[in-house]
């Protein structure tokens, strides 16, 4: 949905130059487990219901940017009779936990994902009424769904603190078969046409800065596939000059790659979801979510430019996330910088992005500017910094994928289980939905 609302300055960034601009990214998003009611007081998890505020506290002091967006993967609606559609798992939040995300920080949310149909085409008209009612009170831009396909294409547009910022998004899953894809659309990241006008008019757009959310990819893989790089990377960054994109949907944080100043984040995992597993029962490669906090910089051509990266692992995302402590953060953060290597690609000119730590265990990467220097974080008037050592991540073991293979094959004798999964989604996805799910 498209906005052409100017964003106030931001209390927190007032002491920044106007220049600059900060835009804090999450990943997937939601305050309801599946088939749980919805309650205006908060949300519910395995029948349990959680104060709205005890969910957000850990993560409101990181959203301070001028942007603070998320995936924002459930249905929004007040009725509480709202028939599922026949899938596995399906999610919805009341309006309340909307309006108190808002209040908590968010200013704009994905709506392009596999859960946004979960309650049918009325859920997806929900969602986009209680959406739209929070556009005067805080929120800004809510793309991926809207009424039709051309609408639900259409980049949104802001003016923050004098730049314009274009955000276009793309999901899976999500568009009801038949007449009800004239009604409600949501572009899909599998279809070929989808894709190309999407970026084709964010790439139009009249901004300083581009950014397209994707919701897309293998769940529980931490690598991009080669589709995925030459999709992403290729035809996006490289093709169209988009200049950020933000991925989502695997359930673990993935590597950072740049090509000049711009950025692929190939994947964010959880960010604070009650529908989703903890976890922590995986090994430190997949048990956390990611925060990055990218730091703008407005060139003389006007054109905002990455100028500084801050990466931030986050425990408990399936009931109260929470940036983990400095040295399991810094243990993740070598994770990435584990990725990085494999993201360095000589043809493209790719480089994947590795961090060093702060005192906190955060990640802290640095860009040089026009005139060579770099941004307060990493100069010699910033905080000491310490290099991080990679760390390598394997493939699943043979015990999960022995797990998923017995799953895989319950779910060919089971209607139900494979609905989950019916609109767009890969095999291997199909393989391990019941390893990230939390109900």
């Amino acid at each position: 949905m498209a906005s052409d609302k100017a964003v106030g300055e931001n209390p927190v960034a007032n002491d920044q130059d106007k220049s600059s601009l900060v835009i804090v990214l999450g990943g997937d998003l939601g305050l309801g487990g599946s088939r749980q009611p919805v309650s205006s007081k908060g949300g519910y998890r395995h029948g349990k219901l959680l104060p709205w505020k005890s969910l957000t506290s850990g993560i409101e002091p990181i959203l301070a940017g001028d942007i603070n967006f998320a995936n924002l993967e459930t249905v929004v609606t007040n009725q509480r009779k709202l028939a599922p559609v026949d899938k596995t798992f399906t999610f919805q939040m009341h309006a309340n936990g909307a309006r108190h995300l808002v209040n908590a920080g968010f200013n704009v949310f994905s709506t392009a994902n596999n859960h946004s149909r979960d309650y049918g085409a009325v859920g997806m008209r929900e969602t986009l009424r209680h959406l739209k009612a929070l556009q005067g009170d805080g929120l800004l831009a809510y793309p991926g769904l809207g009424a039709g396909r051309d609408q639900a294409i259409a980049p949104s547009l802001l003016t923050v603190k004098g730049s314009k910022i274009a955000i276009s998004a793309l999901g899976i899953g999500g568009v009801p078969p038949g007449r009800a894809n004239r009604r409600i659309g949501q572009p899909s990241y599998h279809s070929k046409a989808d894709f190309n006008d999407t970026i084709a008019a964010l790439a139009s757009a009249e901004a300083n800065y581009k950014i397209l959310s994707a919701h897309y990819g293998r769940e529980l893989s931490l690598r991009p596939s080669t589709s995925a790089v030459s999709k992403l990377r290729d035809q996006t960054v490289k093709e169209q000059d988009i200049d950020l994109v933000v991925g989502h949907h695997t359930h673990v944080a993935g590597g950072i790659q740049r090509v000049g100043r711009k950025l692929i984040l190939y994947g964010l995992g959880n960010l604070l979801h009650l529908g989703m597993q903890d976890m922590g029962k995986f090994n430190h490669c997949r048990d956390f979510g990611l925060i990055v906090r990218l730091h703008l910089q407005s060139g003389k051509d006007k054109r905002l430019r990455a100028a500084a990266i801050e990466a931030i692992p986050l425990t408990r995302m399936h009931a109260q996330a929470e940036p983990q402590s400095k040295a399991a953060s810094e243990k993740r953060i070598g994770v990435l910088n584990g990725l990085a290597a494999e993201l360095d690609d000589e043809i493209s000119g790719a480089l994947g992005v590795r961090f060093k730590a702060n005192d906190k265990g955060h990640g802290v990467y640095c860009f040089g500017d026009e005139t060579g220097q770099q941004h307060p974080m990493c100069s010699n008037s910033g905080e000491a910094l310490r290099d991080v050592s990679a760390v390598k991540c394997g493939r699943l073991s043979k015990s999960v994928l022995a797990r998923s293979s017995r799953n895989r094959s319950k779910r060919g004798r089971r209607k139900t289980a494979g609905a989950q999964y019916s609109q767009g989604s890969s095999g291997f996805a199909q393989s391990f939905f019941k390893s990230v799910y939390g109900n």
